[in-house]
């Protein structure tokens, strides 16, 4: 945070992929269900406090470069007890962690800027401002991965937003 806190008041652009367990262990290269958590806030408040523009952006096949192992019947234990699904073994060409090459490429793909402007008269970020953005940024998101996925080789995906407490459906 404070690395990006100092890009931003220098008005410098910097780049973050926001993301997480959530993520990384619900979309699958075999499956046809992309995952997405709506929970990530914190870049949409830093965005509202340097008044900065979020450029929403989505990795299109990056799910296929990747897989972990999935044994549900032991990571899901493993989540509740440490936190984290273990094991996490990361797979990709040759069962081995070397990415796969997706069989359509990975194709990164741009929205509209969003100006991130608080409401308040003296600038300060609401709770308000955040769920706007939030939604704004997600809306988008949305947006894109829609107008994008036939074009990019994913016509049959299906993009699925999780908001905090919601479960992956086949948990």
């Amino acid at each position: 945070r404070v690395s990006i806190a100092r890009a931003l008041g220098a008005r410098e652009c910097c780049t973050l992929v926001p993301g997480g367990q959530k993520e990384i262990f619900s979309s699958r290269s075999w499956g046809n269900k992309l995952y997405i958590y709506r929970g990530h806030k914190g870049f949409i408040r830093m965005a509202l406090e340097y008044r900065a523009r979020l450029v929403p952006a989505l990795s299109m096949g990056e799910w296929e470069l990747m897989d972990n192992i999935h044994l549900p019947i032991i990571q899901k234990p493993a989540r509740k007890l440490l936190g984290f699904p273990a094991p996490f073994v990361p797979m990709g060409r040759f069962f081995l962690p070397i990415p796969k090459a997706p069989p359509h490429g990975v194709t990164v793909v741009l929205g509209k800027p969003i100006d991130c402007i608080p409401s308040t008269a003296d600038g300060s970020v609401t709770r308000e401002d955040v769920e706007l953005f939030t939604k704004r940024y997600f809306d988008a998101l949305a947006s894109i991965f829609e107008r994008h996925k036939a074009r990019c080789g994913y016509p049959h995906m299906e993009l699925v937003m999780l908001d905090k407490g919601e479960r992956i459906p086949d948990e």
